[in-house]
């Protein structure tokens, strides 16, 4: 007869989606270094999506920690309204959606204009609550992108904004903006996307269009 056995502690709902304070983040982070490729590196996508994790992580201190430990040197974290960035020396993540703003912004998907296209105006008004932050750090440095969820689209906004844009990565992004947009993103964009994931499918709007080179694993 089948006995169903207990979900681990770690397996359930509320570990899943928990902040993940004590993972060692970057781990051999020493021998596989980012190397900043202008062409998709799956070394280089490990970097960002670890960083997308430590979006999460609320407490600024322990995220300093957990960066300095792997190496970075110049660290900022941006926390502006329902706007969370994270920029490691030439590696800029936005955080996705983890609250009630987030997700009032997630929403409002009206297009507005960005650039010579329109984007997700809930998207461009998270931007832009830390924006002028962010560019005056970020400044004319060569900088690498990246987000999961909204963040994702966060990041491939900020691109057509930063002159040092470098390459964006994304993990299971949005649609972000229409066609005009996703021409004027001009840096390599690598998206990152699982099959299971709903998400990456949204808006479910016809005049919304991914932007860059897709990169799908199954389950």
């Amino acid at each position: 007869m089948f006995q169903s056995k207990p979900i681990p502690a770690e397996h359930n709902a509320k570990a899943l989606f928990a902040p993940k304070r004590e993972r060692v983040y970057f781990e051999h982070g020493g021998e596989f270094p980012f190397q900043g490729r202008l062409q998709f590196d799956a070394v280089d996508a490990w970097w960002c999506a670890e960083l997308c994790l430590l979006c999460y992580v609320p407490e600024q201190d322990l995220v300093r920690e957990h960066l300095q430990a792997a190496g970075f040197k110049d660290i900022e974290v941006f926390e502006r309204g329902g706007t969370h960035a994270i920029l490691a020396d030439n590696l800029l993540a936005f955080r996705g959606t983890a609250g009630l703003k987030d997700w009032l912004a997630d929403f409002d998907a009206w297009l507005t204009k960005e650039g010579s296209g329109r984007v997700h105006r809930g998207f461009q008004s998270t931007l832009d609550l830390a924006w002028d932050e962010v560019r005056e750090r970020v400044g004319d440095r060569a900088i690498h992108l990246t987000g999961h969820s909204m963040g994702g689209s966060l990041a491939t906004l900020a691109a057509i904004r930063l002159p040092g844009a470098r390459t964006v990565t994304t993990f299971g992004a949005p649609r972000p903006g229409n066609a005009e947009f996703a021409a004027s993103v001009l840096c390599p964009v690598f998206r990152v996307v699982n099959n299971n994931d709903m998400v990456a499918r949204l808006p479910l709007s016809l005049t919304y269009r991914h932007v860059g080179e897709v990169k799908y694993f199954d389950a």
